[in-house]
């Protein structure tokens, strides 16, 4: 008897530690880095698409570097836009974002990501959210999501 409950009991504990590991939120991947590139004008006229205030001016877009230094790919999507107010940061409502704009980040890879440059703060930054395709921890068949990874720019001042 002492056997059995021994046997469920290393069992339970085993459950219990690989739901915490599958629930466990991952921190964004250490290879991977986004970085500010520059300012640039709206010459593929996206901006309209994905900021709810219009500008033609020179330095309406951004560019950014995501640069992927690990063994793994990863599926990429532009994320939130905050702009920092009072010592804090806020999301921008003007942010329309980008509907159908992700792509797959490889190894070795380095992709420019365009963002509209915010109107109203001269202090800004984006995020870019990135999930590991290269290992999928969760099952599809179990109907879990993993949590995003998101990673954040540098502060960039206009």
């Amino acid at each position: 008897m002492k056997r059995i409950l021994l046997i469920i009991s290393v069992f339970a504990f085993l459950v219990l530690g690989v739901i915490a590991w599958l629930f466990h939120p991952s921190p964004p991947p250490d290879g991977v880095t986004l970085s500010f590139a520059g300012y640039t004008n709206d010459a593929r006229v996206v901006r309209s698409n994905l900021y709810r205030l219009p500008d033609s001016g020179s330095r309406s877009m951004a560019l950014f570097e995501l640069v992927n230094r690990t063994k793994h790919s990863y599926f990429c999507f532009p994320g939130a836009i905050q702009l920092q107010t009072g010592g804090h940061w806020i999301y921008d409502t003007n942010w329309a974002g980008y509907a159908l704009n992700s792509f797959t980040l490889r190894p070795a890879q380095i992709v420019h990501v365009e963002m509209p440059v915010p109107a109203g703060s001269n202090s800004w930054r984006c995020s870019v959210t990135v999930l590991d395709v290269t290992y999928a921890r969760i099952p599809r068949w179990l109907g879990l999501k993993m949590k995003d990874e998101s990673i954040w720019s540098p502060e960039v001042l206009k």
